[in-house]
């Protein structure tokens, strides 16, 4: 027998005598038409009579000695054998089970997975979707089953279908967002991850689809909110303005380009400084300060001038701070609205409530909280206060002769001579119709004094009052009443002391009817 090579084939053939010992043949052949168990005997020759040492596969190595016979080394290596297939059998049975296990384990992890997941294999069949898959494109696990992607459209149109090939083509992943509509009516806007695998030894393709449909939305109405924000602060007519904690310009509208002439990009990154005189940039800046202090919206009033046209506005200026999601302070929001026509109205309501429309001069409300500030100040500087009550002469002729418009003019220009007469820090009122008052305050403590300046006043306002007019083509003379009432320290009811100063004014008239009389 050749125990380097013809043993080995004798073995395999389990002639009978091995057989009768308890050989199992069947299993002698298994093990050794294992190539994987890597058998490997050994044989040498030892004083001319063959001796195996060893036994070798790839777990273990067991020594097989001969006894008195070749046969018995053989059923002993047979049994060897037979030991080692079982237990390799089981190892194989037991790695059978945990590899299912895991395969199960991931397969469950992919049908309950909240992520749509598809598995593909490399010929383009649908071999598992999960529930997730379903739902985001509108279908059922059985109608994704069905699906071959060399058949979709929109993975066509979209490119996905490209990226699919060459990811099986290069073994490599590939990323794509994609907005189609699916084979099952459904818009979506998704981002595809395409891994490839290998499954049971074959090529497959797994892809995980994120949905961005609710983000894309919700960046489109950003987007949407965000032009619509910024055609409204583009075409609002107030000035609107950002700067940064130094001052320094982060954003403004077109309104606010007008005021420094030049374009938003040339005003960004820039200060007050570059556009404005040192003065004003200094107001400003001290305002933007105060705002950031006081920790809530501040507003002041500032006249500006527009460089591009030069018009002059007064402003009502908004300066809040502004804060990032720390609290932290960023820089300053600014609104300027342009107050000038309402400060006009104002002004002319303010007219139209204190002054007569015609003269300009105080009205009665005007006129009586003068005579209570110049009462409580004589009380104060221990001074007098004197009041003259003026009625014009035979006026009403002037208006049945020569119509209204002569009346008025003759008013507006007695209003004039009043006004020259007196001081400026005294008050020419005219009550209504033809009557006027004259304030006196702040006059000298002695009564005598006062007496003889307030008739030399009266005089004077006779003289100028008496002088020619001019009303248009009419000539004209006039002549006027005057009623004087001195205040003392008693008088302090204005409306009592017009009408004690209308009386004397009466008593002046009746006078000077008496003696035209006589």
């Amino acid at each position: 027998m050749d125990w380097n090579g013809g043993f080995t084939q004798e073995f395999c053939d389990a002639p009978t005598a091995l057989v009768a010992q308890g050989v199992n043949a069947k299993k002698i052949r298994e093990a050794c038409s294992l190539p994987e168990r890597a058998l490997d005997l050994s044989w040498v020759m030892r004083g001319g009579i063959p001796t195996p040492i060893t036994y070798i596969n790839n777990r273990r190595s067991v020594e097989i000695v001969q006894e008195r016979s070749g046969t018995a080394s053989v059923l002993r290596l047979a049994r060897v054998l037979e030991e080692d297939l079982r237990s390799t059998r089981e190892a194989a049975q037991a790695t059978d089970r945990q590899l299912n296990s895991v395969l199960k384990f991931n397969e469950t992890i992919v049908l309950h997975s909240p992520l749509p997941i598809g598995v593909y294999a490399s010929g383009g069949q649908c071999i598992e979707a999960n529930e997730a898959y379903a739902r985001l494109v509108g279908a059922t696990r059985e109608a994704l089953l069905a699906q071959n992607f060399h058949d979709i459209k929109a993975w066509k149109s979209s490119g996905l279908l490209e990226d699919c090939l060459s990811s099986l083509a290069h073994h490599s992943p590939q990323r794509r967002a994609v907005h189609a509509t699916t084979s099952f009516g459904k818009e979506l806007f998704v981002e595809c991850h395409i891994l490839p695998i290998f499954l049971n030894d074959e090529q497959h393709l797994l892809i995980q689809f994120v949905d961005m449909t609710e983000r894309m939305r919700a960046e489109a109405a950003l987007h949407t909110s965000e032009a619509n924000l910024r055609t409204l602060l583009r075409t609002i007519p107030d000035l609107i303005w950002l700067k940064d904690v130094n001052g320094v310009y982060l954003s403004c509208n077109v309104m606010f380009e007008r005021f420094f002439g030049a374009i938003e990009a040339n005003i960004v990154g820039k200060t007050d400084y570059d556009f404005v005189d040192k003065d004003l940039a200094d107001f400003f800046r001290q305002h933007d300060r105060n705002a950031m202090a006081a920790g809530k919206p501040t507003m002041n009033e500032e006249w500006i001038s527009f460089a591009d046209d030069g018009h002059r506005v007064l402003l009502e200026t908004t300066k809040a701070p502004i804060y990032d999601s720390n609290g932290q302070v960023l820089g300053v929001l600014g609104i300027g609205h342009d107050i000038t026509t309402r400060k006009r109205l104002e002004e002319e309501l303010r007219e139209h409530a204190f002054h007569d429309p015609l003269t300009h001069l105080p009205n009665r409300r005007l006129l009586l909280d003068r005579m209570e500030q110049a009462i409580l100040a004589s009380k104060r500087q221990n001074s007098h206060v004197a009041i003259l009550f003026l009625d014009l002469n035979k006026f009403k002729l002037l208006n049945d002769t020569h119509g209204h418009d002569a009346g008025d003019q003759l008013l507006i220009e007695v209003a004039q001579r009043l006004q020259g007469a007196v001081r400026e820090t005294d008050t020419v009122a005219r009550l209504g119709g033809d009557e006027f008052v004259v304030l006196l305050e702040g006059l000298s403590s002695e009564s005598k004094q006062v007496e003889a300046y307030v008739q030399f006043i009266a005089r004077k306002i006779r003289e100028v009052l008496s002088q020619d007019y001019v009303l248009g083509e009419i000539h004209y003379r006039s002549s006027a009443s005057i009623g004087i009432k001195l205040l003392n320290e008693n008088d302090l009811d204005p409306d009592q002391i017009l009408k004690e100063a209308d009386d004397a004014m009466y008593e002046e008239k009746k006078f000077q009817a008496s003696q035209i009389v006589t």
